[in-house]
């Protein structure tokens, strides 16, 4: 074959992906990830231009050279479909969720903040068990038909919740975690930190970022500590398996945080893992093993047993044998879905199941991975507890997280 025959249609494709990246970049709102998408535009051109050359070649008998352009032909105009669509659809998800999140490159790499003085800014968010990368999918749209709303207002500070005086009038808490301390898919009083502040009777704050791992929590405290002037952190959550030792990584941030606080005192939690989460049950029990060796004897509270061994009727959950997993009813535990995957996502019978009947849920979960109102209770009341087992409460009233002031 002579390769320089092929050359103009080459040259062509790679100009007609370039101008679908631009385009996606152009459509999409500032800020908005776009990489994972255009790898997606191109893969489908480039598959588009080997279906079509060689249907070209078997089907038609054309020329190699002629078979080459006419494939390259209709994999831009594929391309340029594509990409039309995936930006709008990138613009379409800003418009149902306003931003809530700005890069915070002081925090290290892959450090982001909540923006200041939201007033009651909107998301929409999947309303199923889901793989994180799905909700970023050219094709999201059509893959989640279950939805649900929320708002979330921040302080001048950045942090959810009214504005609050520094130094403090008394015992104050700071929570900082990730999306589940935030509070990611409910209101901004009931989040485990609202539910925590009305059990404890205490003024409780929340430093809840989304995506944070516990670098940048320990970061975040280092810059932000004296200005909170907080009497105790909780420190909420599981080891980051993106790094290359994820329990060293975690030792680190714990002592660097307790570093920023002192002579505050540290209280480590583990968030739970949704039963949905297949990833997440492979590895906790590993996660638990691993915290207990390089914590050095200092005390952490695991949620997931307590939230697994509270989840009741109705609702339903997910067992997992290797890669079968098996979507069970409560309390009868009858199967009402199975299907087997291997890598880390949901088995598609159980995604169709989820679609098809939106009564389906997981007791104290809505997401797969995130607390509903009800579980946000349990965590609080479940720290709370734990807190005073660990000697860190001054001797106050406390009173149940379900009442309002």
């Amino acid at each position: 074959m002579d390769v320089r025959a092929h050359a103009p249609s080459a040259l062509a494709l790679v100009g007609s992906f370039a101008v679908s990246g631009l385009v996606i970049a152009a459509l999409a709102p500032a800020g908005t990830p776009v990489a994972s998408t255009i790898a997606v535009v191109v893969s489908v051109g480039c598959g588009v231009v080997v279906v079509g050359f060689g249907a070209s070649r078997l089907v038609a008998r054309m020329p190699a050279a002629r078979a080459m352009t006419s494939a390259v032909i209709i994999a831009a105009m594929v391309s340029m479909g594509l990409a039309v669509r995936a930006g709008l659809d990138l613009r379409t998800a800003q418009a149902l969720s306003q931003t809530l999140i700005r890069p915070a490159p002081e925090l290290g790499p892959g450090g982001k903040a909540l923006l200041p003085n939201l007033n009651n800014a909107e998301s929409v968010v999947p309303d199923r068990p889901h793989h994180p990368d799905d909700v970023n999918a050219v094709d999201r749209f059509d893959r989640f038909t279950r939805l649900r709303r929320f708002q979330a207002s921040t302080n001048a500070q950045g942090l959810r919740g009214p504005n609050f005086a520094s130094p403090a009038p008394g015992f104050r808490i700071l929570c900082i975690g990730d999306s589940v301390t935030f509070g990611w898919g409910v209101a901004d009083d009931e989040t485990y930190p609202a539910h925590l502040g009305r059990t404890l009777n205490l003024e409780v704050l929340n430093a809840g970022m989304p995506a944070s791992k516990p670098a940048h929590m320990a970061k975040w405290l280092q810059l932000n500590a004296r200005s909170i002037d907080a009497d105790l952190v909780i420190l909420a959550a599981r080891p980051h398996w993106a790094m290359p030792d994820p329990f060293a990584d975690y030792q680190r941030a714990v002592q660097q945080a307790e570093a920023a606080i002192a002579p505050a005192k540290l209280a480590i939690v583990l968030p739970p893992v949704s039963t949905f989460d297949p990833m997440g049950v492979r590895d906790r029990q590993k996660e638990v093993e691993g915290l207990q060796r390089v914590l050095q004897g200092r005390p952490f509270l695991e949620l997931t047993p307590v939230f697994w061994r509270a989840q009741s009727a109705p609702g339903v959950v997910m067992e997992t044998d290797g890669n079968v997993q098996t979507m069970l009813r409560l309390p009868e535990r009858t199967v009402v879905a199975q299907g087997t995957q291997s890598d880390g996502r949901l088995a598609p019978a159980l995604v169709e199941a989820f679609e098809a009947d939106h009564t389906l849920i997981e007791p104290l979960f809505f997401d797969g991975g995130h607390p509903d109102e009800s579980g946000n209770a349990l965590f609080a009341n479940t720290v709370a507890q734990f807190l005073r087992e660990q000697g860190l409460l001054p001797n106050r009233p406390e009173r149940s997280s379900q009442q309002r002031p």
